[in-house]
């Protein structure tokens, strides 16, 4: 209908429709952050877990197995009348091929092409060493912006914001101004390393069926933890290369975007007073909380502060 206002449409680079996501810190790294409006954006090496981003995706499969099913899928690819699923540059080649290549038995076919499939998976175990250099080496440049799902972990108190003398900050996801966190995208936990490749999806690589989906294998590394973090619940942005070669980079946000502090249970009084003041001072619209012990269980409660 006329004069109604038109939905405003969530930016597509958004992955998510949380309203927010919040920041454990100290004191100091509270202050910079509240006085520079800035957020800090870091390279995995600076990262408290040594696996995180920083680890080889892997080959699970047997290889007598999927050399068996490789030449069967092969021996189909040429000869039968079934579809012929393209998925690489070996696929096209037997699609231009397929129906003029010479009749062999099986046994032939098989010693034909049995040599290849070695070969190809050797290679391809030679060169997985390189691409994993390749790939560290990029995501070591990364920088990523670590965030959390939710304000009242007692952990993440206790490791992150100076065992409750720090600080929670709450970022909002603002269509309108497009911010980085509506990229966010939550960590997956985990007891094994994820995998490069199955066994189905090496076969169906060396049968020229697929072709490794590079964008998905970059997700399983940047997205994936050990399951020792699951407490966390953490959500993260990746930025790629960033700006710069240093190991992190701070980066502007909008003070819109800051809409609620959070201070810790056991903040000394005269800082509580202090960051109540600066929040009020630079963000007059976000709302001040001060975290308290509930009397009976093991949980927060957040009372409003007013001044």
């Amino acid at each position: 209908m006329a004069g109604e206002a038109k939905p405003f449409e969530r930016p597509q680079n958004w992955a998510h429709d949380r309203p927010n996501f919040f920041k454990y810190v100290t004191r100091s790294t509270g202050r910079a952050i509240l006085n520079n409006t800035r957020l800090r954006w870091s390279t995995p090496v600076l990262f408290n877990d040594p696996f995180d981003i920083q680890f080889n995706l892997h080959v699970e499969a047997d290889y007598a197995s999927a050399r068996r099913r490789v030449l069967d899928r092969l021996w189909d690819a040429f000869y039968s009348d079934k579809p012929l699923p393209v998925g690489n540059m070996f696929g096209q080649l037997i699609a231009v091929v397929r129906g003029v290549f010479p009749k062999l038995n099986r046994g032939e076919f098989d010693q034909e092409f049995g040599e290849a499939v070695d070969e190809g998976m050797a290679t391809a175990d030679k060169n997985r060493s390189r691409h994993h250099a390749e790939i560290s080496d990029f995501m070591i440049r990364s920088k990523v912006l670590c965030l959390a799902e939710v304000n009242n972990n007692i952990l993440m108190w206790s490791h992150y914001a100076e065992s409750h003398k720090g600080l929670v900050l709450r970022f909002s996801c603002i269509p309108r101004l497009d911010s980085a966190w509506g990229a966010a995208r939550p960590v997956s936990y985990s007891e094994k390393m994820p995998r490069l490749l199955d066994e189905d999806a090496l076969v169906a690589l060396m049968s020229g069926e697929a072709k490794i989906d590079v964008p998905e294998m970059m997700d399983r590394l940047i997205y994936t933890k050990a399951i020792d973090w699951a407490y966390e619940k953490e959500w993260r942005v990746c930025a790629g290369d960033g700006r710069s070669v240093s190991s992190y980079e701070d980066w502007l946000f909008s003070p819109e975007e800051l809409d609620a502090v959070y201070l810790g249970c056991c903040m000394p009084e005269e800082e509580r007073t202090e960051f109540a003041r600066l929040v009020v001072e630079r963000y007059p619209h976000a709302g001040i909380f001060q975290a308290e012990k509930a009397e009976r269980e093991f949980r927060l409660e957040f009372k409003a502060v007013q001044i």
